[in-house]
């Protein structure tokens, strides 16, 4: 298992080399669908840390912190640390942030605060900051 921010960086790495603009309004997105993506297909997680409900939708806490000062602007960073994922977990993230990066950024993020999704039962439904995994294993089984 790994940390949030390895997989954002992993994620920063791919998408420049395929020239994808990505704010960190959209990285957080795409984080949680890979997150969603692992529990469907795999039933594990791919990160460790939680996923928190807040306002504008789920977000990883360290993740924010490193990339909010890039505000709505496209995160430029050239230095993200590499390091290796099996190739099945590879694939999964590359097709992860394909699909997202069809979507415009406003639609991403409606998407994951669905009525119903982890992030609604948790942000109005309970009330709580940590989307539990429970709840987002059981909704991609649904």
């Amino acid at each position: 298992m790994y940390q949030g921010i390895e997989i954002a960086d992993y994620i920063l790495n791919y998408a420049e080399q395929c020239n994808y603009q990505i704010t960190n309004l959209r990285l957080q997105k795409i984080l949680y669908y890979i997150q969603l993506n692992f529990l469907k297909q795999y039933d594990y997680v791919i990160f460790e840390d939680d996923i928190l409900a807040m306002r504008h939708g789920p977000c990883i806490q360290s993740v924010y912190d490193r990339y909010h000062i890039w505000g709505r602007h496209s995160i430029i960073k050239k230095d993200h640390d590499a390091f290796q994922l099996k190739e099945k977990e590879e694939t999964l993230i590359k097709q992860v942030v394909d699909a997202c990066m069809l979507l415009p950024e406003y639609e991403l993020a409606d998407r994951s605060q669905k009525e119903n999704s982890p992030w609604y039962q948790t942000f109005f439904v309970k009330r709580e900051e940590v989307i539990p995994v429970e709840c987002m294993r059981k909704y991609v089984r649904e």
